[in-house]
């Protein structure tokens, strides 16, 4: 009997608020699953700050003999949500996880994926990699049908369609309040200047910047005046997001998860797609992209399907 039962794998611990959603979203998944926490440990780049805040073992992500000792001490390795195999800035990324996944089956640790893209994958090595790592998957529960392409042109077998983990954090007790805010995600990206332009001039008075990592604050800060930016907000965590989604009456956005946070809360929104994982999440949600011109926000599909359920039934299998 090994003293964990899953080593979480994803790319927490960077104060990106995505990332953190999905960390939030997998423990929640778990403990539904009857996973307890104390069975649990994560792989974070901050492991006190990711103990404090989820209370939850952690050990440091780049130290190789706290992972070493976590995996041999565990079951199962879950690769947690997100778009972990992507060589979009660097082919490292595809090389890192498909290393540890390498090392949880040396191990004897079954590895299982929830809630994952593939892509973009440009590079020869970052397919073979990926193909290897995402082969040893006992699960491999995709997010889009873009990421299903991927993997059935690997020859997968074991490939379930589901969708991005922070949808399972749903919208209970989530009540509209004054709908007057315009709210706004930018983040740094070659583009930024194109959607910028698009942008400026378009958006009414008394714009709220909300920011989901510390580099999307300086981006806002940048264009604070162009965009009549009244007030910039980092947003922290799901209970935070709610207190501002309350009292908006539509987005604009770059970040995956703003557009997904907008969905949950039932707010029009239009994205600034700066790379394919917001093209692909505007076609699953009916909404316009803003790429060479102004488009006006829509209200995105409604989320229907209790997501959390279906995802633990697939734990419970495993």
């Amino acid at each position: 009997m090994r003293k964990y039962k899953i080593v979480l794998l994803g790319y927490y611990g960077f104060g990106n608020l995505g990332d953190e959603l999905l960390l939030e979203a997998s423990l929640n998944i778990l403990k539904k699953s009857g996973f307890n926490s104390e069975k649990i440990i994560v792989l974070s780049n901050n492991p006190s700050g990711t103990s404090k805040k989820f209370h939850v073992k952690s050990v440091l992500r780049w130290n190789f003999r706290e992972v070493f000792n976590a995996l041999r001490s565990s079951e199962y390795l879950m690769l947690g949500g997100g778009g972990l195999f992507q060589d979009s800035t660097s082919v490292k990324s595809c090389v890192w996880y498909w290393g540890i996944i390498r090392l949880a089956k040396f191990l004897g640790v079954i590895p299982f994926a929830i809630g994952q893209s593939l892509g973009a994958l440009n590079s020869k090595i970052s397919k073979i990699l990926t193909r290897d790592a995402v082969k040893l998957c006992k699960i491999f529960h995709v997010r889009d049908s873009y990421s299903l392409g991927i993997a059935e042109k690997f020859g997968l077998k074991n490939i379930i369609l589901g969708v991005d983990l922070v949808y399972t954090l749903g919208n209970a007790n989530f009540t509209k309040k004054s709908q007057k805010n315009i709210l706004l995600n930018l983040r740094p990206c070659h583009e930024i200047e194109k959607f910028v332009n698009i942008i400026s001039g378009n958006l009414k008075e008394d714009v709220i910047g909300v920011a989901l990592s510390r580099e999307d604050v300086e981006v806002l800060e940048k264009y604070k005046s162009r965009l009549n930016i009244t007030e910039i907000f980092l947003v922290n965590n799901f209970e935070e997001a709610k207190t501002l989604w309350e009292n908006a009456l539509e987005c604009y956005g770059m970040r995956l998860h703003f557009g997904i946070l907008s969905r949950i809360f039932r707010t029009p929104i239009a994205v600034m797609p700066y790379d394919m994982k917001v093209k692909i999440f505007s076609e699953q949600a009916k909404i316009p992209c803003i790429t060479n011109e102004f488009i006006n926000p829509e209200m995105p599909l409604e989320i229907s399907e209790n997501y959390c359920d279906n995802i633990c039934k697939i734990m419970k299998a495993l």
